[in-house]
C-alpha cells in the first residue's frame, strides 16, 4: 500500500484493527516525519529500522502487545526526533544512552512496560534541553532519582510520570523552586519520604500524585499554594503517614483521595468550597468531630463519597438528601447516628448509595 507514496510524510492509523506482527523490513517512504500505529493491535517484536527512518521527527507504538527492547545503537541522523511513545507494550532491557543524549527529544513515553536497571539520573538527561514530557512509570527499574538536581536541568519539564517505575525518589529538600510551569506530577510508590519544598513554585500544576511513600507529619503550610486558587484538579495524597493538613483553597478540584493516613482533627471546612468535586475519600484516618452543614452543598456534584473508619459523630447535613448524581457513600459514624444513615437511605430516590 506505501509502496508508491513515496512522498508521505504523515501516516496515522490509530485504533485502527491491525492486529499483525510488524514485517522486519517495511518499504515506507523515506520522507515520511510521523508514524502513529497507537492502539492497532501490532504484535511480536519492536523492529530496530523504524529509528533509522531519516526524516522521522515522531514515533507512536503505544498500547500494542509489542515485546522486545530499544535499539542500543541507533544511526547519526536520527537525532532529530522528537517524539517517542511505547508506552503500555511488554517491552524490556535496560534503556540505551542515546536517548539521554538526544537534545531534540521533547516527548518520552515508555510507561507501561518491563524495562528494569538503574539510570543515573546525574549524568543523564542533561542533553535533553527541550524536555517537556517523561513517562517512566510502571515498569522495573532500580536506583536513586535525587529529584532537585533532576527538576533544576530540565526546566522545561511539564510532565513528569514516575509513579510504580521501581526508582527511589530523593530530595535535598533545599529551599529552591524551579519549574513554575509544570502541570502533571505522580511520583507514587516511589518510597519518597518528605514533602519536596521544589513544588512550591508549581502554580500551574493540576494533578499531583504522592500517594503510597513515606511521608510522615504534618503537609507545609505553604502546599495550599501548589495549583493557584483553579488550578489544581486532582490530589492523591493516600497511603502514607500524614498527620495533618494545610489550609488549601483549591477551589477547582475535582478529584481528592486522603485515605489511609493518619490525619487528625475535625472535617476541614475548605473542602466545601470545592464546589467542582466529584470524588471524596477521607476514610481510614482519625478525623473526629461534627460533619459540617456546609458540606451539604456539595452533593450537588460528587459521585463517590468515602469517610468510613473515622470518628465522626452527629448526625449528615439535613441538605444531604438532594443527591444530585451521587453513587456511593460511606459515612464512619458512631452507632447510635448510624441507624439515623440507614434510614435516611431510604429517602435517597433509588439512588445506589451505602451507608456505613
Amino acid at each position: 500500500m506505501f509502496r508508491n507514496f513515496t512522498n508521505l510524510e504523515e501516516l496515522s492509523l490509530v485504533d485502527v484493527n491491525i492486529n499483525s506482527v510488524l514485517p522486519a523490513s517495511l518499504n515506507i517512504s523515506s520522507s515520511l516525519k510521523s508514524l502513529s500505529l497507537l492502539a492497532t493491535g501490532l504484535q511480536g517484536k519492536l523492529p530496530h529500522y523504524i529509528f533509522n527512518l531519516h526524516s522521522l521527527e515522531k514515533l507512536e507504538l503505544s498500547l500494542n502487545m509489542l515485546t522486545g527492547d530499544i535499539p542500543s545503537f541507533i544511526t547519526d541522523n536520527q537525532t532529530h526526533l522528537t517524539y517517542l511513545g511505547l508506552s503500555d507494550n511488554s517491552l524490556n532491557g535496560t534503556l540505551p544512552s542515546w536517548l539521554f543524549t538526544s537534545p531534540s527529544l521533547e516527548h518520552i513515553s515508555l510507561g507501561g512496560n518491563m524495562f528494569s536497571g538503574n539510570v543515573p539520573f546525574d549524568q543523564t538527561f542533561r542533553k535533553l534541553t527541550n524536555l517537556t514530557a517523561l513517562t517512566l512509570s510502571s515498569n522495573n527499574f532500580s536506583g536513586e532519582w535525587e529529584l532537585d538536581t533532576f527538576l533544576t536541568n530540565n526546566r522545561n519539564l511539564e510532565t513528569l510520570y514516575l509513579s510504580y517505575s521501581g526508582f527511589s525518589v530523593t530530595t535535598k529538600n533545599a529551599n529552591h523552586y524551579v519549574n513554575p510551569g509544570f502541570r502533571q506530577l505522580t511520583l507514587a510508590s516511589c518510597k519518597l519520604k518528605v514533602f519536596p519544598n521544589s513544588f512550591r513554585a508549581m502554580k500551574q500544576l493540576k494533578v499531583l500524585d504522592l500517594s503510597s511513600n513515606e511521608i510522615h507529619g504534618q503537609i507545609p503550610h505553604w502546599a495550599g499554594e501548589i495549583g493557584g486558587d483553579y488550578g489544581l484538579v486532582s490530589l492523591n495524597l493516600s497511603h502514607n503517614f500524614i498527620t495533618g493538613l494545610p489550609q488549601f483553597q483549591w477551589y477547582g478540584l475535582e478529584y481528592l483521595e486522603l485515605q489511609s493516613n493518619l490525619i487528625e482533627g475535625p472535617f476541614p471546612p475548605s473542602i466545601c468550597n470545592m464546589s467542582n468535586l466529584w470524588y471524596l475519600d477521607m476514610s481510614n484516618n482519625r478525623f473526629g468531630g461534627l460533619i459540617p452543614q456546609c458540606f451539604g452543598k456539595l452533593t450537588s456534584s460528587l459521585e463517590m463519597i468515602d469517610m468510613g473508619n473515622n470518628s465522626f459523630q452527629g448526625s449528615i447535613p439535613s441538605s444531604y438528601n438532594d443527591c444530585g448524581p451521587l453513587e456511593c457513600t460511606e459515612f464512619g459514624l458512631e452507632e447510635e447516628e448510624e441507624k439515623t444513615c440507614l434510614h435516611r437511605e431510604m429517602t435517597l430516590d433509588n439512588e445506589s448509595v451505602a451507608l456505613e
